[in-house]
């Protein structure tokens, strides 16, 4: 399917899920008042051609477990309002333009229900000691395919629950840290392509779990 989403879809206010994803659809999704649509609990518009930013009003959907935009052209910041979305689990945001990862992390930082978090982001540079939250439920991460420069950041250690970890294709530099071990449940790990240096460190052979690096 191709053209714009129309703007009486927010007429559909018993909609539990809009799957509508690799199609040809365009445009902005700020005509869609999504507001309207309180009971929605999945939005999945993965691999169109929609542009302009990732609009406000979806994060009015409260009951909303799984969100997921990735290949498509939003760009900007990931408002405030995220955080409004306490029952989210799934968030996948791959292959946007999306920018500012610090804030966006800190955002969803608060989440309890989030168990996967899919994003590329860029002209960034990595968080290294800021405070992001434990994000205590998490057990995927993939930040890749950015030009993410510094170090892998010592906030991922916090995220105790995390079982796949994937940084790979970005510009992070210096060693693996020793704390990597403190991923007891982590079973695969991507850290290719990027510009890491020293030898590989004994604690990878520390971590139980760890089926692939």
């Amino acid at each position: 399917m191709y053209g714009q989403l129309p703007s009486a879809l927010a007429n559909c206010t018993n909609l539990i899920i809009i799957d509508l994803s690799y199609n040809n659809l365009n445009g902005q999704l700020t005509k869609v008042n999504f507001s309207n649509l309180r009971n929605l609990m999945s939005l999945d518009l993965i691999q169109n051609n929609f542009n302009g930013t990732i609009p406000e009003s979806i994060y009015t959907c409260i009951n909303l477990v799984a969100l997921r935009l990735s290949y498509n052209n939003f760009h900007g910041q990931l408002a405030k309002g995220l955080g409004n979305l306490k029952s989210l689990s799934f968030l996948s945001l791959y292959y946007n333009n999306l920018t500012n990862i610090k804030h966006a992390l800190q955002i969803l930082g608060s989440s309890k229900n989030l168990t996967t978090i899919g994003c590329n982001f860029q002209h960034e540079t990595m968080l290294v000691d800021d405070i992001i939250g434990s994000f205590e439920n998490l057990r995927f991460l993939a930040i890749g395919n950015c030009p993410i420069s510094r170090k892998i950041p010592f906030w991922i250690s916090k995220t105790e629950n995390l079982e796949i970890l994937i940084l790979s294709n970005n510009q992070l530099t210096g060693t693996i840290p020793a704390w990597i071990q403190a991923l007891r449940h982590v079973f695969y790990l991507d850290i290719s392509n990027n510009s890491l240096i020293g030898e590989i460190p004994a604690a990878l052979m520390d971590m139980p779990m760890l089926k692939s690096a």
